[in-house]
Order: C-alpha cells, then sequence, then structure tokens
C-alpha cells in the first residue's frame, strides 16, 4: 500500500506542482495546441474569450481533460509477481509456456539481471486473474516448480481492501486539514481517471497512463536508486521514475 500510495503522490506532484517540469511545460501549452476535444470543452464551459482570462493553460488543459477522460482497467483484476530463473537460452520461453499452457493473459513484462555471483535473471509480469482462480493457482504451481523463486507482490485479499478502505476515510480527514491545494484538485482528477478510492490501488500504469495523456510524461519503475544524472536524463524525455 506504501508504494501505490507514493506512486499516486508522485503522480500528483508531476502533474500538479507549479515547480515541476511537468506543469511548466504544460503551461506553455495554448489553446490552439490542445486537442481538438479540450478545445471544445473549454469553449463550451468558459466561453471563447472568459477562459483565457480566468484559468492558466495548464488549468485550462486538466479541467477540460477532467470533463472528458473515463475510468480504464478496472474490470479485469491483475496481479503482478517477481520471478528468477537460471540466464540461458530459452530461459523466457520457459516461463512464458505456462502462461499459454494456462490460458492466463500477460499484460507487461520486464527483466533485468540480478545481482550477485549467479548470472540470474528477474522478471516482473503483470497478468490477468488474481490467486483463488484455477488457472492462475495452475500457472503459480508450475512457475514455483521451474523458476529459483518466485514472489507474488500485490495479491490483494478482502482483508487488505478492508484496510485500504480504513486508512483512506482516515486520510481524507487528514487531507481536508492538511492538504496542498494542489493535491486537493489532483486527488478528484486520480479518482475519476485511475480508479483510485477506498476500495481500490490503482497499477501505476493505470496513472502512467493518465500521465501521458495529460502532460506526455510517462512513469517507469526502477528497483532502486538513480543517479542524479540518470534522473534528469528520463526528465529529458518525459520519464518520470519511481521505485517498486
Amino acid at each position: 500500500m506504501a508504494f501505490r500510495t507514493t506512486t499516486s503522490r508522485l503522480a500528483a506532484a508531476v502533474l500538479s506542482s507549479s515547480r515541476s517540469h511537468a506543469f511548466r511545460q504544460t503551461a506553455r501549452l495554448t489553446t490552439a495546441s490542445l486537442p481538438s476535444i479540450a478545445r471544445s470543452t473549454l469553449a463550451r464551459s468558459f466561453g471563447p474569450s472568459t477562459h483565457k482570462k480566468s484559468l492558466s493553460p495548464a488549468a485550462q488543459f486538466v479541467r477540460a481533460y477532467s470533463q472528458t477522460a473515463v475510468v480504464r482497467g478496472l474490470d479485469k483484476p491483475k496481479t503482478s509477481l517477481l520471478l528468477e530463473t537460471n540466464d540461458g537460452p530459452g530461459s523466457l520461453q520457459d516461463v512464458l509456456k505456462f502462461f499459454w499452457k494456462h490460458d492466463v493473459n500477460m499484460v507487461r513484462i520486464e527483466s533485468r539481471p540480478t545481482k550477485g555471483p549467479a548470472p540470474d535473471y528477474a522478471f516482473y509480469i503483470d497478468f490477468d486473474g488474481r490467486p483463488g482462480e484455477t488457472a492462475v493457482d495452475d500457472l503459480l504451481d508450475d512457475l514455483k516448480r521451474h523458476c529459483k523463486q518466485i514472489l507474488v507482490l500485490n495479491d490483494k485479499k478482502g482483508t487488505s481492501i478492508k484496510t485500504w478502505g480504513v486508512v483512506y476515510d482516515r486520510m481524507e480527514d487528514m487531507w481536508a486539514k492538511y492538504a496542498c491545494d494542489e493535491f486537493k484538485y489532483i486527488l478528484p482528477l486520480l479518482e475519476s481517471n485511475c480508479g483510485y478510492g477506498r476500495d481500490n490501488i490503482p497499477q501505476a500504469q493505470d496513472i502512467s497512463d493518465f500521465l501521458k495523456e495529460c502532460t506526455g510524461f510517462t512513469l517507469r519503475p526502477v528497483a532502486g536508486l538513480l543517479s542524479a544524472r540518470d534522473f534528469l536524463n528520463g526528465l529529458a524525455f518525459r520519464v518520470f521514475f519511481s521505485t517498486q
């Protein structure tokens, strides 16, 4: 839960902070450079002459987007896992065949070498479904027998969801008292466009898609600390790194 909350806060910071590169880039937008759907929404909402005076270009864009966006990716539950395999020809193919065997749809995969003397590889995989479903349980059983190590990262149980709700309700009171205006403005956008709420913590990909449509930035997960040079290099290509 801490990672998802941190990621959401990073997303809000990238989108809303007047000091952030993303906001400054968005602030350079003019009405002529906005998508046609956003321009038409602005014209209907504020009129051709009023919106230029009442709202900054960045606020115009976010305001328009909040009226036209749709909720994404909430109809199918997803599970994330981390697994390690020996480095060698066909090692990834041996893993992927189990997804085909059990008819489980993989939606995202990343790989990186592990640290240590053994030349192994770690794979981060997102797929449709959750533990408790027959196909997913059979898939995990096969992966456990084949891989050196496997860890389910977000097996969302009912008790966990209830815990989120209690924390979320408590935080709402805190936000009303102590949160900055930018946070209060962005949170409803995350709730309506990413599904963020008391019973759901969105995937980082959902937040990344929202940011990309608004600002051109994407979130990219990293396993650890980055050098200042690497981090700034990512910003140059509109990539905001976050840990997971």
